[in-house]
């Protein structure tokens, strides 16, 4: 035993020696102070609300599960094959064994990762002990997924709190993915999406985590499990293990490239090395099995088709049944509606994103379905009208120099007369300013005017924090580098935005700076960021096209899925954007009342109305259920109806 704790402690200090010499915190000895059940008991004291919040969506979920009925989810009788296999003999199938096989199509779900459903396996065998009883069989495969789901919002909480400041738009991001009826309900059957979800969410969180603590160990650790759980989930998430590495090496060579490439390469090289190891270690397992199963195929690319090949029907053959290129269908034609001779690709793939339960047979209202897309829309809109204030503020400053240099300043507004130089000095920052969190988008903060009075006269200080963590000198005030301070006589153009923030809404045109509420982040970083999000939107999506066109026409919103956190996080952003500048702040939560309520009546509708009456019929009287407002029988809508003439 001497032996192996020293050995262990031999490996630790090693480990201890990637962040050691960067300066990062070290584990110390201080987490012995307090017992373990005290740390347990403050950390549910102050999570108290969020574990509330997991509690009940952990019930929600168990109780779709239940009363969801058998293969009641895209293939989940084919799926099922799986743990009931691993609950019989207690070992991992292969794709081409018979026991697991579908008859029709002669592959299986095995060749692809198996991860949930070897732990749904093993607890049927432990629920197996007890009961024998079919349900309680399903229940303990599909717990599974109810787990993954309550991991996955928990995860959605924490990323709520990194990207938003304000509450009320903390709660709409969650409340945008905690309301979706297409993702809860991917969480209560047999499948491997929901790992997905959960992958993608934990790599989120800890991409976030890394950026605010320059990839501390816990970030490192958190990011090569999230990984490891991607890579034994759905192809279709492997975007954010791709833009894992793009994140961390890009966001490590804007931390360390000040101190030279040696320097930076060395922590890259450390730090990724023990990512790397993690993940081979927790899923390379997987890829090394694929590979002694089918020959050398280690991501089963062709051993399905192989398959299908040998034990299909004649007509499901590979070589006999045609792909939509094929049958010489245009991808325009595919994506066109059905009623202008298409075959709504599109639409029905939407649809499907929002809620369509069953082998589609379940779906919701029509009016339900355009809720979301006025959502989005308006998210939209936040995000490009962002964008385009962005590039004015840096058009007007270029104009504004422009004009200075060549003398002609005499034709700029008085509100922008003021010398290069002390225009350049109000951006900047002092080492005893306040941190400024004036307005932001989803995390890009503008610049803070703070009041201070001396004597008589009033004084304008700007200051806008920096990535780094220091501050610049602002206006009026020197800087610990001996700065010179600016004339009391400089632009009025900041008295302007002062007045804007006055009435509670804030400069069209002030600079922004790009960082998230508690990170501060380099513009770099923030744009990495913001690139990894948009690309992890788009590499789903093509993916499924691609899928439907060249392959198997399959127009299901499960498989965009993974790319929903960004979704909601662009649309969530967005519409905090338009409401913090049109509107003043005791306004904001007036209107977001609707939005919120519209997110609701989604909910409501798709499980009220139309999944708890199909699956529980017990519960069947709630199909005449409707809802008001939205609903085209709601009673606000009959009363409208009554003032309009036909």
């Amino acid at each position: 035993m001497g032996t192996l704790s020293r050995t262990l402690n031999s490996w630790r200090e090693r480990l201890d020696g990637i962040w050691q010499e960067e300066g990062a915190p070290q584990p110390s000895a201080r987490r012995k102070e307090k017992t373990r059940g005290a740390r347990i008991r403050e950390a549910a004291a102050s999570h108290r609300f969020e574990l509330a919040f997991l509690f009940l969506m952990g019930c929600f979920l168990f109780f779709l599960a239940w009363i969801l009925p058998f293969n009641g989810g895209p293939d989940e009788k084919m799926r099922y094959l799986i743990p009931q296999y691993i609950y019989r003999h207690g070992t991992l199938p292969a794709g081409y064994d018979p026991e697991i096989r579908n008859d029709l199509w002669g592959i299986s779900y095995g060749f692809h990762p198996i991860l949930p459903y070897i732990f749904g396996g093993y607890l049927m065998k432990l629920v197996g002990l007890f009961t024998t009883s079919e349900h309680a069989l399903l229940m303990a495969a599909r717990f599974v997924n109810v787990v993954l789901g309550v991991g996955f919002y928990w995860y959605v909480l924490q990323i709520a709190k990194l990207l938003f400041r304000k509450n009320i738009f903390r709660v709409y991001f969650v409340a945008l993915l905690a309301m979706l009826p297409q993702l809860l309900y991917l969480f209560v059957y047999v499948n491997t999406d929901g790992i997905a979800l959960f992958a993608s969410a934990m790599i989120v969180n800890y991409w976030l985590v890394g950026l605010k603590e320059t990839w501390s160990r816990r970030s490192c650790t958190g990011l090569a499990v999230g990984v490891a759980c991607c890579a034994l989930s759905y192809y279709n998430a492997y975007g954010y293990a791709l833009f894992s590495i793009v994140l961390f090496v890009g966001s490590l060579i804007v931390f360390y490239g000040k101190r030279g490439a040696k320097c930076c390469a060395a922590v890259i090289l450390k730090r990724g090395i023990y990512i790397t190891v993690l993940v081979l270690l927790l899923a390379g397992w997987w890829f090394v099995r694929c590979a002694v199963l089918y020959d050398g195929d280690f991501l089963t690319l062709s051993a399905p088709a192989k398959c299908a090949e040998l034990y299909a029907r004649e007509e499901y053959k590979p070589s006999v049944k045609q792909s939509v290129e094929e049958q010489g269908v245009s991808l325009e034609e595919m994506l066109r509606p059905e009623r202008e001779g298409g075959m709504e690709w599109l639409i029905t793939t939407y649809r499907s994103t929002i809620g369509y339960f069953g082998f589609f047979e379940y779906p919701l209202g029509l009016d339900i379905y355009e809720i979301h897309k006025k959502l989005f829309l308006m998210g939209l809109l936040g995000t490009l009208l962002h964008i385009g204030l962005y590039f004015l503020y840096y058009i007007k400053e270029a104009v504004v120099w422009l004009l200075r240099k060549s003398g002609l300043h005499w034709l700029l507004p008085e509100t922008l007369r003021v010398s290069s130089a002390e225009s350049s000095s109000s951006a900047g920052h002092s080492s005893g300013g306040r941190l400024s969190s004036a307005r932001h988008f989803g995390g890009v903060r503008s610049e803070r005017v703070s009041r201070s009075s001396s004597g008589s006269g009033r004084s304008e200080r700007v200051g806008r924090s920096l990535p780094g963590g220091g501050r610049q000198a602002s206006p009026g005030r020197s800087s610990s580098g001996g700065g010179r301070s600016a004339s009391p006589g400089r632009s009025s153009s900041d008295g302007r935005g002062e007045a804007e923030r006055a009435c509670g809404r804030e400069p069209v045109l002030a600079k922004p700076s790009m960082t998230i509420p508690g990170i501060r982040l380099e513009p770099a970083n923030f744009l990495l960021l913001q690139f990894s999000f948009v690309c992890c939107m788009i590499i789903p999506v093509l993916l499924s096209l691609v899928y439907s066109y060249t392959d198997d026409f399959q127009p299901q919103g499960r498989y965009l899925m993974p790319f929903i956190i960004p979704l909601m996080y662009f649309t969530a952003a967005g519409t905090e954007r338009i409401m913090t500048l049109f509107f003043r702040k005791w306004f904001i939560g007036i209107l977001m009342i609707p939005l919120l309520y519209g997110v609701l009546h989604v909910f409501l509708g798709a499980f009220v109305s139309v999944c708890i009456p199909a699956w529980c019929e017990s519960l069947s009287y709630l199909s005449a259920v409707r809802f008001p407002w939205f609903s085209n029988r709601g009673w606000l809508v009959k009363l409208l109806y009554l003032f309009i003439p036909g």
